[in-house]
């Protein structure tokens, strides 16, 4: 059975609150006395979740059973959904940086506009945002080598720079499936940079470079774009793109090619129809085959010049 705990906000912060405590994996099997005196994380100073917010309900036993819900919520409430592997999160207002950082399964639905660094490092789960997304949705960290690895980003308006950067495919899943971003508006420059792997739609317009540093993947711009130079033209067009659902005609591009890359980029043909994206199929997508590893090779012994090596007596030349 599905409990639900829900938190208030007071009344808004001076400045952004860390709120990584609120999560299905950290609330699950608390009481709700427990749950008030956690600690969330304001600058320097600390302060419990109780006198924050008005707490109320119970969790769930596991994190599969609790579903948490936030109202009047701000962008200045960090972290919510940190690395939750189960349940559900409801965030009725914005939601502020790094909501659904590192998030392994469960779904986060963001009744508002979601902050810079939504979903990053995602490996797994649902995150839903019905406003606006800032910079870096799904992307890695600076420094870090590889970013969203799995699980699916539903975004109803625009996004910011570099989504979906440094997103990683079939090898790094980790058995969840090719990650995904979907953006019904438009989005910014570096749109997919230097992916190799995963899918990217963009149902309106990428203001430039997408798909830049690009090895593997594919990123479909049903708006307006211009390509990089350092992408080659198809020779012929795709009808449609099966693993997504999407009927084309779109005209293909490889690249990036100046780092000799595979990654596809699709266009719509001229003068090809509108095109529906359904959300649906897209979340029936199955996850890719884990590959199977090959077998392991057979211990070699020693060659023969350490034969002669160990055969040799000591005190001997």
């Amino acid at each position: 059975m599905v409990e639900t705990i829900t938190f208030k906000l007071k009344k808004a912060t001076d400045l952004p609150l860390e709120v990584e405590a609120i999560s299905p994996d950290t609330l699950a099997g608390k009481k709700l006395d427990e749950i008030k005196k956690m600690l969330a994380h304001e600058g320097k100073a600390t302060h419990e979740l109780g006198a924050v917010f008005d707490v109320s309900g119970k969790a769930g036993e596991a994190a599969a059973d609790t579903k948490v819900v936030v109202q009047g919520s701000t962008m200045k409430l960090r972290r919510i959904g940190e690395a939750m592997s189960a349940g559900e999160v409801e965030i009725h207002g914005d939601a502020g940086m790094h909501v659904g950082d590192k998030m392994k399964g469960g779904k986060i639905v963001v009744h508002g506009s979601a902050d810079h660094y939504a979903a990053s490092m995602m490996e797994g789960g649902e995150l839903w945002i019905e406003g606006n997304a800032g910079d870096y949705l799904g992307a890695a960290y600076r420094g870090e080598w590889r970013g969203m690895k799995g699980g699916k980003i539903f975004v109803d308006g625009d996004a910011g720079f570099e989504i979906g950067a440094w997103m990683r495919g079939t090898k790094a899943s980790q058995g969840n499936g090719e990650p995904l971003i979907h953006v019904k508006g438009s989005v910014q420059l570096h749109a997919g940079h230097h992916n190799h792997g995963g899918f990217i739609i963009i149902e309106g317009d990428a203001e430039g470079n997408a798909g830049s540093e690009m090895g593997r993947g594919e990123i479909v711009v049903l708006g307006k774009t211009e390509p990089l130079a350092s992408f080659s033209k198809d020779a012929s067009e795709a009808a449609e793109l099966a693993a997504l659902g999407l009927k084309g005609p779109f005209t293909t591009y490889t690249g990036d090619n100046g780092i000799d890359g595979k990654g596809k980029l699709y266009l719509m043909a001229p003068g090809a129809k509108s095109v529906a994206v359904d959300r649906k199929a897209i979340c029936a997508i199955k996850p890719a085959p884990a590959a199977a590893k090959p077998a392991a090779k057979p211990a070699e012994g020693p060659g023969p010049a350490a034969k002669v090596v160990a055969e040799k007596k000591p005190g001997k030349k």
